[in-house]
């Protein structure tokens, strides 16, 4: 009836099946699998251990099961110990204070849904900032546009598309197509394949 109430206890708590554990001279070992040799109460190896041991026998030599204890959101476990009064090893269950609390559950709201749908935003909008850049620049080292325009197409927009690098591809939207249409051809060329961009990812992921 012990082993049984025992066994429950263990399955209850989530033992972790295979995994043993011994202390010698004060220090917990555990093992997610047995060594291949070992060393008895006498001093003499024992080769093949992992696969000639018994479970009597690891009990003899000191071995006993692991059991984690169940966590709440709010709990974190404490150091092993060996539990004398249950014949096994385990963990205390310590509360999280006021603050780690606060950091766990800030935790889960910067990993929850809208947590990463604006990260990828973001991500995307570093690219295609990025992206925009590049081309104006290859444009004015290739000689499509002069310097005096490089410099003004660079004005228009940099305010105006900055908000992609926060994931706020709507705000960016706004801004481009708030902005007057250039005369020049090749800088209003520029300004339109920055809103086909805009205009494209919004699109397709909103």
């Amino acid at each position: 009836m012990k082993k049984l109430i025992l066994l429950i206890i263990i399955l209850i708590s989530g033992i972790a099946f295979g995994q043993k554990a011994i202390e010698i001279n004060g220090k917990i070992t555990i093992y997610n699998k047995l060594p291949k040799e070992w060393n008895d109460i006498s001093g003499i190896k024992i080769v093949n251990f992992n696969n000639a041991v018994t479970e009597s026998e690891l009990y003899d030599l000191g071995f006993r099961n692991v059991v984690y204890p169940n966590l709440s959101s709010y709990q974190r476990r404490g150091n092993i110990y060996m539990d004398i009064p249950n014949d096994y090893f385990t963990y205390p269950v310590i509360d999280f204070i006021q603050v780690q609390i606060d950091n766990y559950d800030q935790q889960q709201l910067d990993n929850d849904a809208s947590a990463l749908k604006i990260q990828s935003y973001k991500s995307d909008g570093q690219i295609a900032h990025k992206r925009i850049w590049d081309r104006i620049i290859r444009k004015f080292d290739n000689g499509d546009i002069t310097n005096t325009q490089f410099k003004n197409i660079s004005n228009i927009l940099f305010d105006a598309i900055l908000p992609i690098e926060f994931g706020l591809w709507y705000v960016a939207k706004a801004k481009v197509d708030a902005l007057t249409p250039p005369s020049n051809a090749e800088m209003l060329a520029i300004l339109d394949k920055v809103k086909e961009i805009i205009n494209n990812y919004i699109t397709e992921n909103y």
